[in-house]
């Protein structure tokens, strides 16, 4: 087992079978840019300046690429066996794992903090372990400054949850709204055209609870209308998130027009894209997620 002598934090060793390469580029942009669970693995290697008086174990599992692999997690029994082997070995270390897979690790991991990007809603959590939001992030997009926005909300997404299909019958022949529905959106540059043209972007959930659009909106200086039955929100201990971005259930999407309509006559709208881009700059990309996870462990520590 090693760790940096700087690092009181410890990683597991061999556990190179469940850290496969990725193979599949999604979002489409990604490329070969990390996912936050490789970004992290490397992060912890070299950070030298994390100081953390009890020694906790961090899991450096690739759970994304591993699914991937495994027919998008549906052939994990080996996994199945090691985690309860894993469970039983481990059980008076604390422990901490990331996870960007819609709906986490799927094993219950016991004693353990499960930093998770896109909820938990296909996981049992664990004996003495939590679920802890991280933003879903991705590489960043061309940034472009636009001033004259043609749309007042913007959207382009697959049809992955009702509540996409609720928006378009409601919203596509508004005017000035620019909706699309796709069943692939390879189409990145007119994803991002339509995106830094709209004031407001439509940010429902899909497959998970969240979105990588709530956060592409941001950096792309479009005020989110984060739409879900459950709302997956990190950092709500440094954040105002209401500041910055609008909440609905998928039953009040037709309220959109109105809080829209009136953001904009009151010149609200303004303020909210300036806070919205400054919390994605100081808290939503894949180093700032790390440091605010590296800082979750030492208050934790604290607390304890």
């Amino acid at each position: 087992m090693f760790y940096n002598k700087y690092i009181l934090i410890k990683v597991f060793p061999g556990l190179k079978y469940f850290r496969p390469k990725r193979y599949l580029k999604y979002p489409p942009h990604q490329e070969e840019e990390k996912l936050i669970e490789e970004f992290f693995f490397q992060f912890i290697k070299k950070d030298k300046n994390n100081h953390i008086s009890k020694k906790i174990y961090y899991i450096p599992i690739f759970w994304t690429n591993y699914f991937m692999k495994k027919n998008y997690g549906k052939n994990i029994r080996f996994l199945k066996i090691f985690i309860k082997l894993f469970n039983f070995f481990t059980k008076k270390m604390t422990k901490f794992t990331i996870v960007q897979f819609a709906g986490g690790t799927k094993v219950p991991l016991d004693n353990t903090i499960i930093f998770s990007s896109a909820g938990s809603y296909l996981s049992d959590i664990g004996t003495n372990s939590l679920y802890v939001p991280i933003p879903l992030i991705s590489k960043s997009h061309k940034r472009v400054s636009v001033k004259n926005k043609k749309y007042k909300v913007g959207f382009v997404g697959r049809d992955t949850h009702t509540c996409r299909q609720d928006l378009a019958q409601h919203f596509l022949a508004m005017k000035d709204y620019k909706i699309k529905i796709v069943d692939d959106y390879n189409n990145v540059s007119e994803f991002e055209n339509i995106m830094h043209n709209s004031i407001f972007s439509l940010c429902p959930r899909g497959t998970s609870p969240t979105s990588f659009r709530l956060y592409e909106a941001l950096e792309s200086g479009s005020i989110p209308i984060y739409i879900s039955d459950e709302f997956w929100l990190p950092f709500n201990d440094s954040l105002e998130w209401e500041e910055f971005c609008i909440f609905l259930k998928p039953e009040e999407i037709n309220r959109i027009p109105f809080i829209v309509d009136s953001l904009i006559e009151e010149s609200k709208h303004l303020e909210m894209i300036t806070k919205g881009k400054k919390a994605h700059k100081n808290y939503f990309t894949m180093e700032k997620t790390s440091h605010e996870i590296i800082t979750y462990l030492n208050n934790a520590n604290e607390k304890n």
